[in-house]
């Protein structure tokens, strides 16, 4: 068995303090406590999935993305951003919202009532043989509607169809507005969590979310949300690709933070 790190032990790092821990806060009684980088975001074989061909196939995409994260985060700082830096910080956020817990769970929660809508046209087809006795002859309609059964998704499933997406992803984000947001203000610098990922709805536009990912004390980025048209869509990486860096002041950075 591995202990495999959702949020990457490189990132983490950015917040070590002088003693190489962090100060963290636990969710469940917001009680402040010193961990290191190797005891948080983790997860007993969290990148082995059954459903992919390769189980362990999460661990080869990950892995040059780990090796360069940092050199991305610090040429981002110095505003020498390039290439290569871009794509490493597209399939890291891609792998975070992939295979955090977090957000395993929504996938989880997202496919279930399509199961359970499936179920009942299955059902309403007759390709479902009679409920038994125990459950009272009811139907699988009827049942559901009552909360007698209900439907349970592995969430490992989610977790391999988004992994199984992940270059479209990462080419969604490559041919994405950035923004780079730099924090000058070292009293008050970002901080990261389980699922460092801020849904953020676009100013006049609420149906448009955008993505706001911390990715050191210093340094967040926003992907902007547009409507990707075809020519990006099946473009190479990068082909429509645009960013700007920008200094926020501290209500810039206080709205991040909240």
């Amino acid at each position: 068995m591995a202990g495999d790190h959702y949020v990457s032990q490189t990132h983490l790092r950015a917040w070590q303090g002088p003693d190489g821990l962090l100060h963290a806060v636990r969710k469940s009684d917001l009680r402040v406590f010193r961990p290191g980088t190797h005891s948080v975001c983790t997860v007993i074989d969290g990148n082995t999935n059954p459903y992919l061909n390769n189980p362990r196939a999460i661990e080869t995409i990950i892995k040059p993305i780990e090796v360069g994260y940092a050199r991305a985060v610090a040429k981002v700082a110095a505003e020498q951003i390039d290439d290569e830096s871009v794509l490493v910080l597209a399939g890291w956020i891609a792998y975070v919202e992939t295979s955090a817990p977090a957000a395993m769970r929504l996938g989880a929660s997202m496919i279930s009532p399509l199961v359970e809508e499936m179920a009942k046209d299955v059902e309403a087809a007759g390709d479902l043989p009679p409920a038994p006795p125990e459950l009272g002859g009811k139907s699988i309609s009827e049942l559901l509607g009552e909360g007698a059964v209900g439907v349970g998704v592995n969430p490992k499933y989610p977790q391999a169809l988004a992994i199984e997406g992940w270059t479209e992803r990462v080419r969604a984000y490559s041919n994405s507005c950035w923004e780079f947001l730099l924090n000058e203000h070292s009293d008050s610098p970002f901080f990261t969590s389980d699922f460092p990922i801020i849904a953020d709805p676009e100013e006049g536009a609420p149906h448009l979310i955008n993505k706001v990912v911390p990715l050191s004390p210093t340094v967040a980025v926003r992907i902007n949300s547009w409507i990707v048209p075809r020519e990006a869509q099946e473009g190479e990486h990068l082909s429509h690709f645009r960013y700007r860096v920008r200094s926020l002041d501290r209500s810039g950075v206080r709205r991040i933070k909240r």
